[in-house]
């Protein structure tokens, strides 16, 4: 029997300051960033950005476009009636007067009427006038010329007001023996301040709505202007019509303003 030991071989233990040495150097590797998925993220949030802002844009576009349109009112008149249609031709015709040494510019289709000793009319055809009850009717518009008077038999109630406050009209071609401008007087004979009887050129008098107008301001002027409004019996108004008022409001809804304002303007009284 063999009793000799095996025999053992020693192995050398590892030299510790090598090894030491060896960690002190060790740099452990650098993993990999995940440069895609970054790159990723900022895309995303650009994207988030871009459809914040489109959708603003939208919305505000959408804000502007169901905004209701801001609506322009039309200061109304006072008395808030419709226009009657009055329709009065722009073309005139040009009239000397040797009876009262005066000439105007008047609407081609009136008749002028002008008889020595006599008034001076100038005188419309059949139109569409509004009256006081703001109802349509036939009727005619006169121009009437006449001297200076003593009185007026429509001044007798003692009630004559301004229906409407007065206005300057300025000549287009006044003479050395006529003044410049003019006051545009509307009248009503009962007092009342709501309806226009009559218009009166009155000189350097002129009127707040309301206010009293005596009679002696109105005779003093020489020739004496005046217009005023006929109701017709018929629609062609073949007889004679009968004195009628009309709202003082019509004088600003309707087309009588321009024209009548023509006719007076162009007065050139020698």
């Amino acid at each position: 029997m063999n009793d000799q030991k095996p025999t053992v071989t020693s192995r050398p233990l590892p030299n510790r300051t090598q090894y030491t040495a060896d960690m002190d150097n060790f740099v452990p590797p650098v993993k990999p960033k995940h440069v895609l998925s970054g790159l990723l993220r900022v895309i995303l949030i650009l994207a988030i950005v871009a459809i914040i802002a489109v959708g603003g844009v939208v919305l505000l576009k959408h804000h502007k476009s169901t905004k209701p349109a801001a609506t322009t009112k039309t200061p109304a008149s006072s008395s808030q009636i419709e226009p009657s249609g009055l329709s009065i031709p722009t073309q005139t015709k040009h009239y000397d007067s040797t009876n009262y040494t005066l000439g105007f510019d008047y609407p081609s289709d009136w008749t002028v009427n002008d008889v020595a000793n006599s008034k001076l009319t100038v005188i419309s055809p059949a139109l569409q006038l509004r009256g006081s009850d703001e109802q349509n009717f036939t009727g005619q518009i006169v121009l009437t010329i006449q001297p200076k008077q003593t009185s007026l038999a429509q001044f007798a109630t003692g009630h004559v007001v301004a229906a409407m406050t007065s206005q300057k009209l300025t000549y287009r071609h006044p003479t050395p023996n006529q003044r410049a401008q003019t006051y545009l007087t509307f009248v009503n004979y009962e007092g009342v301040n709501s309806t226009i009887d009559a218009l009166f050129i009155t000189g350097d008098n002129g009127y707040t709505v309301g206010q009293s107008i005596p009679e002696s301001d109105m005779t003093k002027d020489d020739p004496l202007v005046s217009i005023s409004f006929l109701k017709c019996a018929d629609s062609s108004c073949k007889t004679a019509g009968t004195a009628t008022s009309i709202p003082a409001g019509e004088w600003y809804t309707s087309n009588l303003a321009k024209p009548l304002d023509n006719l007076l303007q162009s007065l050139i009284i020698n």
